[in-house]
């Protein structure tokens, strides 16, 4: 009987992985995702393994959100059964993909060492896609895991890579109205050229709403702008936030203004960048 069984699995056709893909979505939909997990071993494709379990993964995640504690035992092990074929695929881009969201399945089950750990693991792989290191630092701050998108962005080493991540955030989170996550996220940033740029975004959002608070933030800008070494860019920058506050004010950018700010000489000293690098 078993010699029978073993032969008709040989000779019945097999499904093509657009199929069990299929499959996998249509136990997800149905809450099934244990049952889910069994297609995987079906997937050849590299690709398709990775798409399969970011559906997977991502259900996991907003089941977790009101999940009883029973259930986030059940969900415990599916996630921790995960892990295995995640680590199998070759992409060092799709492995930090879902490294970020296994690490907020882990936040959401109250395990901050493993969390920890897949966060690690998915920022370091992560260090060679600066869009990718965006997308996984926006999805903690969208979580309201804003210790842990801190976390995150110390690991980067690189920071000429994560600073322009930061300024579009703060300006994404300003234009949202949460300016609490908008300032949270500016506290973080240690270049003084990043914090002036990220100011004079949110001053150009607040321009329209209240001009007094647009011109404060823009002279707060200015301040951070002369804490920039490179004189050119210095000068470049805070001619460019001269020429805005004056247009705030209603007023006209001379050629004396100009002159002033070319011939002043770097405000910022030792004990200033010391605070800023404090700050940071």
């Amino acid at each position: 009987m078993e010699k029978l069984k073993v032969l008709f699995e040989r000779e019945r056709p097999k499904r093509s992985e657009v199929e069990i893909l299929e499959q996998i979505e249509s136990h997800v939909e149905a809450g099934d995702i244990k049952g889910a997990l069994g297609f995987l071993e079906e997937l050849r494709s590299q690709f398709n393994t990775f798409v399969a379990l970011r559906i997977i993964l991502r259900e996991l995640v907003r089941r977790l959100k009101v999940a009883s504690d029973s259930e986030k035992d059940e969900l415990r092990i599916v996630l921790k059964e995960l892990i295995p074929h995640i680590n199998g695929l070759e992409s060092n881009r799709q492995r930090a993909l879902l490294l970020g969201e296994v690490a907020k399945a882990f936040y959401l089950l109250g395990d901050d060492f493993n969390g920890d750990l897949a966060l690690k693991a998915s920022i370091n792989l992560a260090e060679e896609y600066p869009d990718l290191l965006k997308e996984i630092l926006m999805s903690l701050i969208e979580e309201g895991l804003l210790s842990k998108a801190g976390f995150a962005f110390r690991m980067v080493r690189n920071r000429d890579v994560i600073e322009p991540v930061f300024v579009h955030l703060v300006e994404k989170f300003y234009e949202e109205g949460r300016e609490d996550v908008a300032f949270s996220i500016l506290k973080m940033i240690s270049s003084p050229f990043h914090r002036a740029t990220a100011l004079y975004y949110i001053a150009m959002v607040e321009e329209n709403r209240n001009r007094g608070k647009a011109i404060r933030l823009v002279e707060t800008a200015m301040r951070e702008a002369e804490k920039i070494k490179n004189p050119d860019t210095r000068l470049e920058l805070i001619l460019k936030l001269s020429d805005y506050l004056h247009s705030l004010r209603g007023e006209r950018l001379s050629v004396m203004d100009i002159l002033a700010q070319s011939l002043s000489p770097k405000v910022g000293n030792e004990e200033d960048d010391a605070n800023q690098e404090h700050e940071g």
